[in-house]
């Protein structure tokens, strides 16, 4: 949430392809500084990394930005059926309301 929603109110302003490369990786910058953090409090820890754990970050990436691409799809058309000017927050409603399940379903699938 903490990228996400910069993410989105950065979009909601009408980037140019430019700024979109850009937030894309932003994205996978947060993506892959998650994971080091995780295998770093995992070294802390003393927990063993098996190399299923090193093929995750890669799985995860991909789970994550699909889901990004799905919500920057869902807000954009949010955006061009909005009446008048709603504000931000209707933005997101409207996004999630119709790509929620799609994201919801990869992330159960991915189990």
């Amino acid at each position: 949430l903490a990228v996400g929603v910069p993410m989105y109110m950065a979009h909601a302003h009408g980037l140019r392809a430019s700024e979109t490369f850009l937030l894309l990786l932003l994205e996978v910058g947060a993506i892959v500084l998650s994971i080091t953090l995780a295998l770093v409090v995992m070294a802390l820890l003393g927990l063993c990394v098996s190399p299923m754990w090193l093929a995750a970050p890669l799985l995860a990436m991909g789970y994550g930005l699909d889901d990004m691409f799905v919500l920057l799809s869902a807000f954009s058309e949010a955006r061009s059926h909005a009446i008048g000017r709603p504000n931000l927050l209707e933005h997101i409603t409207l996004s999630f309301e119709s790509a929620g399940i799609s994201c919801l379903c990869t992330s159960l699938t991915s189990f």
